[in-house]
């Protein structure tokens, strides 16, 4: 590893590149990953436990944003701009609606959607982040990450070896930054997720219905046989899919995305009946008041403070930061929160350019017979290789190289640090026979189906990372009137995001959100 002061002079677009990255976190973490880089000039360091996997880590870093200014370089920057939603930017100093809701992400849009069928009241949406601003060309790359995603992905997990997980911080939430593969429910925990609602399986089955109908997820017409992860399990004993996504295939194989922005907040008529402020974030939740909540916004670059009064509140900000807002209003106890995710032990093999999955993600995913551990594709751009293997990787080499995970649904204990607002987690032992297994079953995928595994060495089911996070404030859980979203402690105030769901469903959760929170806020429905 080379000083900061040597990459900057030997990369300097790279350079500025990371220095907007670590802008984005904190003083103390751009300031700990600097230290981190100059440690790693020691190579005696690199073998301690956990420092050396924190140096590793920053060489990947740095390697990365080599990469990424090679993919800037070669990519098409006139095409494919995400489409945007401009409303509203700067709050009034007071602003007084009947409805407000926190976040724009799935689980936000499903709540507006229903406060817009249930009346005629005056709905107010406020979103942390901006409007999407990244090239369609640019997805999954360092600078997609600095542009759209909360404190450029840089957000780790108290837990063995600081597992890293990432939030959208974005108009449209995690629908525009992630990979858009849809999934229902997994039969067998269709009953459990019931009970934890309060309802019946057919409701489940009708509201999984109608979140299918929004987001018309379509398949890739792809063979089987152009995917490694398919080809691997062919006559074994795993279950495996083309997985569909919310996306629009073109004859020519192109394809709209069919994120919130698109089958949403995009609607005329969604626009007509709300007031939508990006860039402006919750910071306090007041309800002394018993005619109205007041809840103080701060605009994200001009810092200037706004006042909401309003009469409910739905809470769709996400997995952290919902309970972090709650929390710091003193509306819940921090003792009360609690972490689930999907852990993901990741392995990069050797495969010919043609397979499926370069720049993307190989669509085909698989499963041992009871759920309980499931295997896909990772990104596999230039920039997130290099992270992965530690070195620079050329956007060629990175044609050859697939990324590839095994993962499973978390059963040990966690919750939200108090005041530090960064989720904790301690493993079960469950946890570590799931991530012993899930490692070993993908090395047998992986030669079975023809690649060679390039990174051998750095493999280690200790080492987690995850893209899924929720359950922060489960459904079932004492701080809500019992069968609902709303919270014992202000029944004015609902949670309407992936912090309400029981426990892990094995798989991408989008779909999974919405249909939770369609369900959570039925008795909305009904008045």
């Amino acid at each position: 590893m080379t000083r900061i002061r040597d990459f900057k002079k030997r990369h300097p677009r790279a350079y500025r590149n990371l220095r907007d990255q670590l802008r984005q976190g904190s003083r103390f973490k751009t300031f700990g990953v600097a230290i981190i880089i100059e440690l790693g000039r020691w190579k005696a360091l690199t073998k301690v436990p956990i420092i050396g996997d924190l140096i590793e880590t920053m060489n990947g870093l740095l390697a990365g944003h080599v990469s990424d200014i090679e993919l800037i370089d070669s990519a098409n920057l006139k095409h494919g701009v995400r489409e945007i939603v401009r409303q509203n930017v700067i709050l009034p100093e007071i602003l007084e609606v009947d409805v407000l809701i926190i976040g724009s992400g799935p689980g936000a849009a499903v709540a507006t959607e229903i406060e817009m069928h249930n009346s005629e009241s005056n709905i107010c949406v406020i979103e942390r982040g901006s409007y999407p601003r990244t090239p369609i060309s640019l997805h999954h790359s360092l600078t997609h990450v600095i542009n759209d995603f909360f404190q450029a992905g840089q957000e780790m997990i108290l837990a063995p070896g600081f597992p890293l997980y990432a939030q959208g911080n974005v108009l449209g939430g995690g629908s525009e930054v992630n990979s858009g593969l849809y999934h229902k429910l997994p039969e067998l925990y269709r009953d459990k997720y019931s009970h934890a609602l309060g309802i019946s399986p057919n409701e489940w089955l009708a509201s999984e219905i109608e979140t299918e109908s929004n987001l018309m997820p379509e398949k890739m017409n792809v063979s089987p046989h152009d995917s490694m992860l398919s080809r691997g399990v062919d006559g074994g004993k795993l279950i495996c899919e083309n997985v569909p996504r919310w996306r629009t295939y073109t004859a020519d194989g192109a394809y709209l995305h069919r994120g919130m922005n698109r089958i949403f907040w995009n609607s005329e008529h969604v626009q007509n009946r709300i007031n939508l402020y990006h860039d402006s974030k919750a910071i306090h939740i007041a309800t002394e008041n018993k005619k109205f909540l007041e809840v103080t916004v701060q605009n994200t670059h001009s810092r200037i403070k706004t006042k909401i009064r309003t009469h409910r509140i739905h809470l769709a900000g996400g997995a952290i930061s919902t309970p972090n807002l709650l929390a710091k209003s003193n509306l819940i106890g921090w003792g009360q929160t609690e972490f689930s995710w999907h852990p993901m032990n990741r392995i990069v093999a050797a495969t010919v350019s043609s397979d499926l999955g370069a720049g993307d993600i190989d669509p085909f995913q698989a499963w041992t017979p009871d759920r309980s551990l499931k295997f896909g594709s990772a990104v596999s751009t230039a920039p997130l290789l290099s992270v992965a293997l530690g070195r620079h990787v050329s956007i060629l080499e990175a044609s050859k190289l697939r990324s590839f995970y095994s993962s499973f649904s978390s059963s040990g204990k966690g919750g939200i640090f108090p005041h530090i607002g960064m989720p904790w987690y301690r493993f079960s032992e469950q946890d570590r026979r799931n991530a012993d297994s899930g490692i070993a079953i993908l090395t047998k995928i992986i030669t079975q189906g023809g690649g060679k595994i390039i990174n051998l060495e750095k493999i280690s089911s200790r080492k987690f990372s995850t893209v899924h996070i929720f359950g922060t404030l489960p459904i079932d859980s004492s701080i809500y009137i019992k069968g609902s979203n709303q919270l014992c402690s202000d029944d004015r105030i609902r949670v309407s995001d992936a912090s309400i769901l029981p426990f892990g469903p094995g798989v991408n959760p989008q779909g999974v959100v919405m249909t939770t929170v369609r369900l959570a806020n039925r008795n909305l429905v009904s008045k």
